[in-house]
């Protein structure tokens, strides 16, 4: 927890296009959270 708190505490010193480029990859993350959604799903009816 202390990492993530000092790394948050430097982008709202550095300014918003670090905080822009975290948004960007959380936006990655949460597609690629929804691919794998999406690929068990289709591993649940394959196996139905």
């Amino acid at each position: 927890m202390k990492p993530v708190n000092n790394s948050v505490k430097s982008n709202n010193v550095t300014g918003p296009s670090k905080a822009s480029r975290l948004g960007e990859m959380e936006n990655h993350g949460l597609n690629i959270v929804n691919v794998l959604l999406v690929f068990c799903m289709a591993f649940v009816f394959v196996n139905y």
